[in-house]
């Protein structure tokens, strides 16, 4: 599995996105990569409570499955960029 890494997700962050559980759960499982199907050349990195993917083809096109992102929500990384700067200035 190769690792996203913060210059990809900054160089094209429309085709980098975060995926985080709905659930209590403070962390991705142990076996996230692991259970990884479908992938090309999509990057996956766990994160603290996130998983981050890069998708280098666009997700439009991806057949990549993630069990551990299944109860989660998905957020780009340009609307993550913006949702920091709106809470920045609260």
């Amino acid at each position: 599995m190769r690792d996203v890494t913060p210059r990809e997700t900054r160089s094209d962050p429309s085709s980098s996105f975060e995926f985080r559980d709905a659930s209590d759960s403070l962390e991705p499982p142990k076996d996230t990569l692991a259970a990884v199907r479908g992938q090309k050349d999509e990057k996956i990195k766990p994160g603290k409570r996130e998983i981050y993917v890069h998708y280098g083809e666009g997700m439009g096109t991806s057949k990549l499955v993630i069990p551990a992102a299944k109860t989660g929500t998905a957020r780009n990384m340009n609307t993550v960029a913006a949702l920091v700067k709106m809470v920045a200035e609260l």
